[in-house]
């Protein structure tokens, strides 16, 4: 992995459950690593017939540095967006990880 291409900051980011005084849940997203080194590769885009309405898709994947705390039940935040990670590849032994996210035409905060 080359340094010079790891030119944005993502933040990895876990669901969690939250109850608040009346004891409903809820979802929110909590950070689990902030400002992670990262180069994006546009993978495509393309639009898909769904409920009878074009609904645009879009793909990325991302190459960080490796680490074991990444898993496909998170998401990337990357330029205000939220990336639902689909699969997680380790590049060489231990060298760096190959993150596939996908988010849907509307945010999915």
């Amino acid at each position: 992995m080359r340094a010079g291409r790891m030119d944005r900051k993502i933040t990895f980011q876990r669901k969690v459950e939250a109850r608040d005084g009346y004891g409903s849940v809820t979802f929110t997203w909590q950070d689990v690593a902030r400002d992670v080194w990262a180069e994006k590769v546009e993978q495509r885009g393309r639009e898909y017939l769904a409920a009878k309405q074009h609904t645009p898709e879009m793909q990325r994947i991302y190459r960080v540095r490796y680490r074991s705390d990444v898993d496909t039940t998170m998401r990337v935040l990357a330029d205000g967006q939220g990336w639902d990670i689909q699969h997680v590849a380790e590049l060489g032994r231990r060298r760096g990880l190959e993150i596939t996210c996908k988010v849907p035409g509307e945010n999915h905060g």
